[in-house]
This record gives structure tokens, C-alpha cells and sequence, in this order.
């Protein structure tokens, strides 16, 4: 479920006994472009992404700025902030995007978040 949600693009998810404080702050955090899951999601899904049958070490050889390129995806940058980060162009950082994508098998974001955790990348 929790995977599901994050392929499909979803800002933010909260359990339905969640606080009024806690929603307050997924709504801030989503207004601002962020991401917001509750805390029981996130170990839920850190569970699943680290069971044994998830975890296998990759062979792909990425290239250190794509390894930096994927941290920063990882830490939720866009496109435009991490060209403007690295100094490079928009264009640029999206020919990386499509590399990283192509040689780990990732299907979007969500993908290269999950790669970059199994593989210790972050």
C-alpha cells in the first residue's frame, strides 16, 4: 500500500486517530511543496523497504555527480533547485535524471528513492 502511494505521486498520508496538531503540520508541509506521512507509515514503509527479499546490492555503476544528482532527488529537490545547486543547466540535470533512471530500473521518483536507500546511497 504505502509503495503504492509513493508511485503514484502522493504528497502526504495520516492514520485516521491522527492529532489536529499533526494534520496542522501535514498541511503546512504539503502547502510548502513538501511531503507529509505519518510517523507509523514511514516505519511501516522502511519495514518493507528493508526486509530481506527487498534488499539485494546492485551492480549499476553510477557516476559520482549521478550519485550526488540521486541524493539530492533523495532529499526532495526538483529539478530546477539542484541545477541551480550544482550550477548546471535544467536540461542537464534532467539528461542525468533519465541516466539514473535507465540504469537502476527505477520507474520515477519513488523508485530512485527506494534505490538509493537499499544501496546505502543514503
Amino acid at each position: 500500500l504505502i509503495a503504492k502511494l509513493i508511485n503514484n505521486d502522493v504528497d502526504g498520508y495520516l492514520l485516521k486517530n491522527t492529532s489536529s496538531n499533526e494534520l496542522l503540520l501535514a498541511i503546512e508541509e504539503i502547502l510548502k511543496g513538501g511531503k507529509y506521512f505519518s510517523k507509523e507509515i514511514k516505519e511501516e514503509f522502511m519495514k518493507s523497504m528493508f526486509s530481506p527479499k527487498n534488499i539485494k546490492k546492485s551492480q549499476v555503476k553510477l557516476s559520482k555527480r549521478e550519485i550526488e544528482i540521486l541524493k539530492l532527488i533523495a532529499n526532495e529537490l526538483t529539478t530546477q533547485q539542484i541545477a541551480e545547486k550544482l550550477f548546471l543547466s535544467h536540461y542537464t540535470i534532467e539528461t542525468h535524471r533519465k541516466n539514473i533512471l535507465r540504469k537502476t530500473n527505477a520507474k520515477n521518483t519513488a523508485g530512485l528513492v527506494k534505490y538509493a536507500i537499499q544501496q546505502g546511497i543514503i
